[in-house]
């Protein structure tokens, strides 16, 4: 089993997650961070169909994309999803 350190993980790391909507259907983070190719995909809520499910942050962050285009974060927004940045 290799071991690595905390900045190994961050350097060979492409996470993947779902975060899912409350039930209100808005979702507000003050930043969001996708290094090394993560992704991040919006789950709706308990209708799927029903308009208006929106995820908002203030900021959002990367770290070496711009020489390295496998590094860029992506984030899936579905039907019936808003995603802004302020």
């Amino acid at each position: 089993m290799e071991s690595l350190t905390a900045a190994g993980v961050e350097a060979s790391d492409y996470g993947r997650t779902w975060l899912v909507f409350p039930s209100s259907g808005q979702l507000i983070v003050d930043k969001l961070y996708l290094y090394n190719g993560a992704h991040l995909a919006l789950e709706p809520g308990t209708n799927p169909e029903a308009a208006g499910y929106r995820f908002q942050t203030e900021g959002f962050h990367g770290k070496g994309y711009v020489t390295d285009a496998s590094k860029l974060g992506t984030i899936h927004v579905g039907p019936h999803q808003t995603f802004a940045v302020k």
